[in-house]
């Protein structure tokens, strides 16, 4: 990534302030609603790389599309960020604040791709997969892909587990020649 060594001095800095201020957990929900914003909008990423509009206006769209949805404190790092020249990193930081923070608390999050929802029962057996995998707390991320038919596809750490019907049906067809 183009901005990753930057990004992440900047990400570092923002949770040593919400250490300080022992509102971290709050920050760590808004850098997410951040990114999720940007992901989520094109329009705003190309308003706030754009060169041509004063610092002012970009000001202005964060308030806008943050003002009662992020703490005061995450509010003014981004206002600080814009006046600085600094908007084309919002998106970059609000990733790797994700990562430092998960580090800084030792958060391994775990990937999981399943047919249907997850019940009590299969996420106990991934909390289990993955225990053996890792020593850290785990924080599940649940997405839905229905092409996996069933089963589940787990993600620890570099490490995958794949679970899911779909696989085993292509291990039958190579077995079976087809």
């Amino acid at each position: 990534m183009k901005f990753l060594r930057v990004s992440k001095r900047y990400a570092k800095a923002l949770l040593n302030i919400a250490l300080e201020n022992n509102i971290q957990d709050k920050v760590y929900e808004d850098m997410q609603l951040v990114f999720q914003t940007f992901a989520s909008s094109p329009d705003l990423r190309v308003f706030m790389k754009s060169p041509i509009i004063r610092e002012t206006k970009k000001v202005n769209v964060l308030h806008s599309v943050f003002e009662n949805k992020l703490n005061p404190y995450t509010l003014k790092y981004l206002d600080i960020l814009t006046r600085k020249n600094r908007a084309v990193l919002i998106q970059p930081i609000a990733m790797q604040f994700d990562l430092v923070y998960c580090d800084h608390f030792g958060i391994e999050k775990v990937k999981v791709i399943a047919a249907a929802e997850l019940d009590d029962k299969l996420k106990n057996r991934i909390f289990d997969v993955a225990r053996k995998i890792t020593d850290k707390k785990i924080l599940i991320e649940e997405n839905i892909d229905k092409s996996i038919i069933g089963g589940f596809v787990l993600n620890v750490g570099g490490y995958q587990y794949n679970a899911s019907l779909k696989k085993r049906l292509t291990q039958l067809r190579k077995h079976l020649g087809y």
